[in-house]
């Protein structure tokens, strides 16, 4: 029996599972009963593995969606390739208007050399968390880019460490709290974490002080995604066990009221069986769109999507539509949540806000900025939903 860092200290059985080198005990968790994950559709391939010569030619691998409206595509993904040629892994872009069928940028990577790269847009602004040093003393990165495409690595958010590995950073806008959070992998002593760094500034996680969300001393615990709804904190986080002599990897779903303390597994739990890894959480249009990694018998992977549409139904409003601005004017919007339950409220300070070209018109928390003459689209988010505005710079 052992202690476990979840609600509260749990004396339980415990399940043998195996990797590569290890044979883990693991306590079994306690549930937190009458608590589901929400049903999801059937599954659905969206991002194929590339020809021979790309550099994803053999994996297509997680991927971090973000709705920017840009260069005639509402959504955006970041996903990771790989070759087979050398343990490294490259960032992707994909562009599409439905989350369906996805356009990759070409057999290049826009990032080299950067593993599980997540984003948040903060003001217009693409910052991306990515793994350096993969396979050795790994840690984490914070990149940013104003186009989406050309990325600056700015600082080392959680460092490297003899003998330690910190990778699978998953960023988190935590709209309750106008938070952002930092979830990841931290293997230390022959333990396994789950850990969470936070800061109303992105550019101030780095200096953040992290906190103990999971742990085992046998148990791997990895691949984080959060998402926030119907007034819970849904965390996944993946295991691998043996199943008649093979390697599987099984995705668990934990649920609390507080962002990184009070997990439990909830009835439900093993969202994904059979090989199926590195499950994303995402909310648009009030639909969970879950996407993942699925390892095929060859060793190659590629991404499906699973989907789920909410009950409850938000809607966000903009104070004006359609702008018109001189150039080197100024604009301030206002942005309206109107919830399922008809209450309403002011969300300018903590939506997300983006511009569709930042050399036209950029927008932080609302307040817009003519550049130069041109178009550009006004994109607010916040509650899983969101709606755009047109501006002219004459």
């Amino acid at each position: 029996m052992k202690k476990r860092y979840i609600a509260a200290i749990v004396f339980l059985a415990s399940v043998i599972l195996f990797t590569a080198s290890n044979v883990l005990i693991v306590p079994a968790f306690k549930q937190e009963r009458n608590i589901r994950y929400y049903s999801l559709s059937d599954p659905e391939l969206i991002l194929k593995k590339g020809p021979e010569e790309a550099f994803d030619s053999q994996r297509t691998h997680t991927m971090s969606i973000a709705e920017l409206n840009r260069n005639g595509y509402r959504y955006w993904a970041y996903y990771h390739g790989y070759d087979g040629k050398n343990i490294r892994n490259d960032m992707g872009v994909a562009y599409s208007n439905d989350l369906v069928n996805w356009q990759k940028e070409g057999t290049t990577p826009i990032v080299p050399n950067l593993r599980w790269g997540t984003v948040v847009v903060v003001d217009g602004i693409v910052h991306m968390f990515g793994t350096r040093n993969y396979g050795g003393d790994s840690y984490i990165v914070r990149l940013s880019s104003a186009d989406g495409k050309n990325f600056k690595e700015e600082e080392t958010a959680v460092a490297a460490a003899p003998g330690e590995r910190h990778q699978n950073p998953f960023i988190f806008y935590d709209e309750k709290n106008a938070t952002y959070r930092l979830y990841y992998y931290h293997f230390k002593d022959d333990k396994y974490y789950i850990e969470e760094k936070h800061d109303k500034d992105i550019t101030q996680i780095a200096k953040a002080q992290e906190n103990k969300v999971l742990s085992d001393t046998k148990f791997i615990l990895a691949a984080p995604s959060m998402m926030y709804r119907d007034g819970r904190y849904w965390l996944a986080a993946e295991t691998l066990h043996e199943v008649k002599g093979k390697k599987v990897w099984k995705t668990i779903m934990f649920a609390s009221k507080h962002p990184y303390k009070g997990f439990v597994p909830v009835d439900n739990h093993e969202i994904l069986v059979d090989s199926d890894a590195c499950y994303f959480q995402h909310i648009f249009d009030n639909q969970l769109v879950g996407v993942y990694s699925h390892e095929y018998s060859d060793g190659t992977w590629e991404i499906f999507k699973r989907t789920h549409d909410f009950q409850s139904k938000n809607k966000i409003s903009l104070s004006e539509r359609n702008l018109a601005l001189n150039k080197g004017n100024e604009k301030q919007l206002s942005a309206k949540e109107t919830f399922s339950d008809g209450k309403s409220m002011d969300v300018t300070p903590t939506a997300t806000w983006a511009s569709s070209d930042n050399t036209v018109v950029t927008v932080a928390k609302g307040k817009i900025t003519a550049r130069r003459p041109g178009k550009a689209i006004i994109t607010s988010s916040f509650g899983g939903c969101s709606t755009t505005a047109e501006v002219e710079v004459r």
